[in-house]
């Protein structure tokens, strides 16, 4: 059998979610089920199946024309929460562009507290025996001790909340994470249990 190069669609068994492909054929029916980042864990938990949509030429050209229909394919569904493409060319989805946007944040905040730790040392910290910490505390970058701290993060951990899409129940950061990787509204959520009501 001769090697296409062609656009896909694929669907999963148990849940409504697709992702929109192109693919150029190493050796024929090779079984490619897409390339998904993001979602990866999707095609191991579930049962995807994989849809030829168009076949185009095994050729420079072909491919060009299957990227071509792909965009088109993929553009307007890019918001889409069904949708498993997070990238369309050089567009990137929302929810993309959100974790983009909080890791550079996060970045941010690290190089503040580089930069922090720095002015710490040059106003006598490393010399007066004081640590990071306490040389923040001092100047004014972290009021909360130690204790504190921990107290706070054993209640937060006996919060279980459930979301109301999946069923799924764990802490409230634990759910974000889950429901933000299904693309499910982090809103959507009830509190099962709490130590603090």
């Amino acid at each position: 059998m001769q090697l296409r190069v062609y656009t896909y669609k694929v669907t999963f068994e148990e849940v409504p979610y697709w992702y929109w492909g192109v693919h150029k054929e190493n050796k024929s029916n090779d079984g490619y089920l897409g390339s998904p980042v993001t979602h990866a864990w999707m095609w191991e938990f579930y049962t995807p199946k994989l849809q030829v949509l168009e076949v185009f030429g095994y050729s420079e050209r072909g491919w060009e024309q299957a990227q071509s229909v792909e965009k088109r394919l993929i553009r307007p569904d890019l918001n889409n929460p069904l949708c498993l493409n997070e990238r369309c060319g050089g567009n990137i989805s929302l929810a993309a562009k959100s974790l983009g946007g909080k890791s550079a944040k996060r970045e941010d905040k690290s190089k503040a507290g580089q930069k922090g730790n720095r002015e710490g040392k040059a106003q006598g910290g490393a010399k007066s025996g004081k640590t990071n910490g306490e040389q923040n505390v001092l100047l004014g970058r972290g009021a909360m001790n130690t204790d504190g701290r921990q107290k706070g993060a054993q209640a937060q951990h006996k919060i279980r909340v459930r979301c109301l899409v999946t069923g799924t129940v764990s802490t409230p950061c634990g759910l974000s994470n889950y429901q933000r990787a299904r693309n499910i509204d982090t809103s959507l959520r009830e509190r099962v249990h709490s130590p603090l009501t």
